[in-house]
């Protein structure tokens, strides 16, 4: 099953840390998983943050999980693209619509 986690809350949020272990869930249960961040949540793809919520991010990736990240958002926060990892997808809400309308389902972990 295709699921689409949609996460607007800051890295250090409960919100963004039960986003993260429902993904770790999922991803254990064989599901694909596409986890598209925006607002504050896009901090958690920025490159040497250091906090934990981005160090599991990480190791989601690693396990299977894709990562998009709103470039509107990130551009609001006055962030590039080079100030993500290069794992995570540019993500545009264009994009977000189309996830959103190829996933069996979309969990707003908000």
């Amino acid at each position: 099953m295709q699921i689409l986690i949609l996460v607007k809350s800051g890295p250090t949020t409960g919100e963004a840390e039960r986003a993260l272990a429902t993904v770790g869930q999922l991803l254990t249960q064989g599901h694909s998983v596409a986890l598209f961040l925006l607002q504050e949540a896009v901090h958690l793809g920025r490159i040497g943050t250091g906090l934990p919520a981005a160090v599991k991010l990480r190791d989601l990736i690693e396990q299977g999980a894709t990562v998009h990240l709103s470039t509107d958002d990130l551009r609001l926060r006055g962030f590039g693209l080079e100030s993500a990892d290069g794992a995570i997808r540019p993500g545009t809400y264009d994009q977000l619509i189309r996830l959103m309308e190829t996933s069996d389902r979309v969990i707003g972990l908000l």
